[in-house]
């Protein structure tokens, strides 16, 4: 199935679990790639055989700790 970038954008982002061509749910990371602040996912579909590319990029952090003390 033919997509556009911008159609695959909206299927990866409405339901990130499923392959944006097929929609199945059998779909497995292939490798990642990136930079300090961004990884770029590779992605695969066990069902159709298709392979896309999911953009992560770092928006904050947040202190996991709970109350240990870093002295």
């Amino acid at each position: 199935m033919r997509l556009s970038d911008e159609e695959i954008d909206k299927r990866v982002l409405d339901a990130p679990s499923l392959c944006p061509f097929c929609r199945s749910e059998n779909v497995e990371t292939a490798g990642t790639d990136g930079s300090d602040r961004e990884v770029w996912l590779t992605v695969t579909c066990g069902d159709c055989d298709e392979e896309w590319v999911e953009l992560y990029k770092l928006v904050g952090a947040t202190n996991t700790s709970l109350g240990r003390r870093h002295d």
